[in-house]
């Protein structure tokens, strides 16, 4: 052996002990654990004071400050390429997350209806059109103006238009967004649209502006003239615009997508290890709302005494940029991406990238929204988001299971509120929500294995049959005459002790024996792998563990494992 070859094995030694000190315990069977629930967040806490955020500052550390340190931080980057990420921290012993003031689980759930879905979190309380409206906030900044009014009840709303050449653009985004947000389980507000006249709105007194030259000063009659100059007709004179309702309790300033609100003494999980967050990514990829910064979030301290969080904000979504159609570059690049600068700059710009040849804005009410180029894993936000970047498998499965819940009927509910007027338009927007659903549903079920809805039923002869539910079958991404199933069943240390094919039947049943012979509190596993007619290969196991409580007969379900 040469004096290259030992130092060379000394040094592959050396590293081998050290990743030995830094990732003890890699690998390896382990036992099931169903730890104690998290408190609910939901109980009152002392008020604290209003937190804002740095947009700017908060921006550019996450595209350079905390990519550089992740870069840096080893043990991140080994569980990275092993695919083995921390996983989300307040999951259940069956994968699923609690009711919170983050988030309510509803669609997939079941029992929804197109009305349910129009009526989303909608009180039917907007503004009325045969009223006075009086302005007390405007702004005046932007390519299209703002305002807040308070109706003739004391209800005040956010009034937002859409860009002028693109009638629908915007407004059609934010309420078909809501409603879908809604549904999937997030705070967000009322937003309606609304058509209304000059003549409904009324300055009230002391509203202020900054003008152009960055002056505050008050609003006159002749700037509101001024402005709503800037704002597109219908064909009948009247104004579109989306009136969102204010939010309900004292605004706190917006959340972050990392670590805890210290002052909040509800708020113990970090939120890069929150389940609805991560999950957030592949809904967010979805509807294409790609501006998921801390500045479209929100905090308000409810009069029960806790903190509600909520996704506000969302005429940046599915086509719209807002101000415009969305960009080629959404979904696949950061608004400032290194790499992608420097590809630019290596290729002094004459690497045309697939996607740029392909953008076109065949509906001004849509904007940019297409199907074939979407890439549910790879989507990329404007800036990085922590959450999002510490997604696991199991928090796609998680957010998948929430968009296949939503049909086809349900989907075309949503569409309906935009409330678009371009012929052809709302059709266009269903078909894409539809391939792109479908899209992140195949992505997600090919790698992790879409079984779900375990129940036990309990026969007289003292055998446990337990159901189950085929996802990507449900929601027809694959058909039931070509999937398969077998199970192993084995005991807690792993020794196995029954394995059969169960063919295309989703449910199996387990001998009164094994039961029997189990000691109370012990548990056993039971093993469920899929198989497609055109797989080479089963796919990994959902792992369910089947408990026997001390001093009861029956079984239940302790909780179950995605492997993936």
């Amino acid at each position: 052996m040469t004096a290259a070859e030992k130092i060379m094995n000394s040094t592959l030694l050396f590293f081998t002990v050290l990743l030995g000190i830094i990732f003890p315990g890699c690998g390896g069977p382990a036992c099931f654990v169903v730890t104690d629930p998290l408190p609910d967040d939901r109980v009152a806490v002392p008020e604290m004071a209003r937190r804002d955020i740095n947009i700017i500052g908060d921006g550019f550390d996450k595209q350079f400050t905390e990519q550089l340190e992740q870069a840096l931080d080893l043990s991140r980057s080994y569980r990275s390429l092993r695919n083995k990420r921390k996983e989300a921290m307040n999951v259940d012993a069956f994968d699923n997350v609690a009711n919170s003031s983050w988030f309510e689980n509803r669609i997939h759930l079941g029992g929804w209806t197109p009305e349910k879905i129009r009526r989303g979190p909608d009180k039917g309380t907007q503004p009325d059109t045969s009223e006075v409206w009086t302005i007390f906030r405007a702004k005046a900044e932007g390519v299209t103006p703002g305002f807040s009014i308070i109706d003739e009840q004391g209800q005040r709303y956010v009034i937002k238009f859409d860009p002028l050449g693109f009638s629908g653009l915007s407004t059609g985004a934010e309420v078909v967004s809501t409603k879908l947000f809604y549904a999937a389980g997030f705070h967000v507000p009322e937003n309606y649209i609304v058509c209304f006249t000059p003549a409904h709105l009324r300055l009230g007194d002391n509203v202020k502006i900054t003008d152009e030259k960055s002056r505050k000063r008050p609003m006159t009659q002749a700037d509101l003239q001024a402005q709503l100059a800037r704002i597109a007709r219908q064909p009948d004179g009247t104004i579109r615009a989306v009136a969102s309702k204010y939010i309900p309790g004292k605004p706190k300033g917006p959340f972050r997508y990392q670590s805890t609100r210290k002052d909040d003494l509800n708020d113990i999980v970090p939120h890069q290890h929150r389940r609805e967050l991560r999950g957030l990514k592949y809904i967010a990829a979805w509807l294409n709302h790609y501006d998921t910064k801390a500045n479209n979030t929100y905090t308000s301290y409810l009069d029960k005494g806790y903190l509600r969080h909520w996704l506000i904000d969302f005429g940046s979504t599915l086509g719209s940029q807002g101000d415009e159609p969305m960009p080629a570059y959404v979904g696949h690049e950061n608004t400032i991406d290194p790499l992608a600068i420097f590809a630019r700059l290596a290729t002094l710009g004459l690497w045309v990238k697939p996607w740029e040849k392909k953008w076109h804005v065949p509906y001004q009410s849509i904007g940019h929204f297409e199907s074939d180029d979407f890439d549910p894993q790879s989507y990329d936000p404007i800036i990085p988001n922590p959450a999002f970047e510490n997604a696991t498998l199991r928090d796609a499965f998680w957010a998948a299971r929430i968009i296949v819940s939503f049909s086809d009927e349900l989907l075309r509910a949503a569409v309906e509120t935009g409330q678009y007027t371009e012929p052809g338009a709302a059709d266009y927007l269903l078909k894409r929500l539809i391939e792109r659903r479908d899209i992140v549903g195949r992505y997600v079920f090919s790698r992790i294995n879409p079984l779900d809805g375990f129940k036990l039923l309990h026969q007289p002869d003292g055998r446990i049959e337990l159901r189950f539910v085929d996802l990507a079958v449900v929601c027809g991404l694959e058909q039931a005459t070509a999937s398969g199933y077998r199970y192993i069943l084995a005991k807690k240390n792993g020794k196995t002790l029954d394995s059969q094919l169960l063919g295309r039947a989703n449910h199996l049943q387990i001998a009164a024996k094994y039961f029997a012979e189990m000691p109370a509190g012990d548990y056993l596993q039971v093993k469920i792998f899929s198989k497609r007619h055109a797989a080479k290969k089963w796919s990994q196991p959902t792992i369910l563990y089947l408990e026997k409580p001390e001093a009861q007969k029956s079984v239940r379900i302790l909780g179950l494992r995605r492997v993936y």
